[in-house]
């Protein structure tokens, strides 16, 4: 869940009685600048504007209220990043003051003699000085959170439940990256032939003048074996500089040849 490339959704359906999760995808947003303000802002804006679109369909079902699809959300899923963590803290809390309005909402239309008796006393005290204007959502919150304190230990648990999990991406790569190298020194160790070296241009033109070849960044040797060459075939098809590498041609063949599964003679030429 973040404002940028694309946006992944995991949601259960009620009548599964399986409980099996389904992803959804929720479209790609630019992003103005990377504050967290503006990523909060765009997340809400987000689940606006399909609550919205929703609304307006004449098929719809029912009205469905943005706050009650914020109560229904339970983690967040990105990098380690500090501004990613601070964002997540702050999707918890309005995550969590939706579920105390859509709770109040309910409380309004209670047949308990109890609520509309408080209901009666907040809308008298909130409705006098400058925020009687708001007066509707500070209801809504106040009636939600005791509500809310009238749930036992487990369903307050349960209602806050929220999770924030980082990416393990780099774990990943970390984890392929020592074990490469402790591939490399077992060649060492059992005596045995490592692949050929993968050398720059640099690097090949002084080994063929009989010089050393020329170390990489931290004092490395020349990379070689698979490592390496997945390194290179992402510099040639998926370069992170645009106009570098051979990304537009790769996609183009990759289109090609997924439209036309058995043809083998629809390849572009390179």
């Amino acid at each position: 869940m973040t404002i940028s490339n694309f946006h992944p959704d995991t949601t259960t359906v009620p009548s599964d009685t399986a409980c099996h999760p389904k992803d959804s995808f929720v479209g790609v947003h630019p992003k103005l600048n990377r504050t967290t303000a503006t990523r909060f802002e765009g997340w809400k804006n987000i689940i606006l504007e399909f609550c919205t679109t929703y609304n307006n369909n004449p098929d719809a079902e029912c009205i469905v209220n943005p706050e009650s699809v914020w109560q229904r959300a339970h983690g967040y899923l990105v990098d380690h990043s500090a501004d990613q963590k601070k964002l997540s803290g702050i999707l918890e809390t309005h995550r969590r003051e939706c579920d105390r309005g859509v709770r109040g909402e309910d409380t309004l239309f209670s047949d308990d003699p109890q609520d509309e008796v408080e209901r009666n006393r907040l809308l008298d005290e909130k409705s006098e000085g400058p925020a009687g204007r708001n007066v509707g959502r500070q209801v809504h919150i106040t009636l939600g959170e005791q509500a809310y304190q009238r749930l036992s230990l487990e369903e307050k648990e349960e209602v806050d439940f929220w999770v924030y999990t980082g990416c393990v991406m780099h774990k990943d790569l970390n984890v392929v990256k020592r074990e490469a190298e402790r591939m490399v020194k077992s060649w060492e160790e059992k005596n045995r032939t490592p692949p050929i070296h993968l050398m720059s241009k640099a690097q090949a033109t002084a080994a063929e003048s009989g010089s050393a070849p020329k170390k990489g960044k931290g004092g490395r040797q020349p990379e070689r074996g698979g490592v390496k060459l997945t390194g290179l075939l992402g510099a040639l098809v998926k370069h992170k500089h645009r106009d570098k590498g051979h990304q537009a041609r790769f996609r183009v063949y990759c289109r090609i040849k997924r439209c036309h599964p058995l043809s083998r003679t629809n390849a572009v030429r390179t």
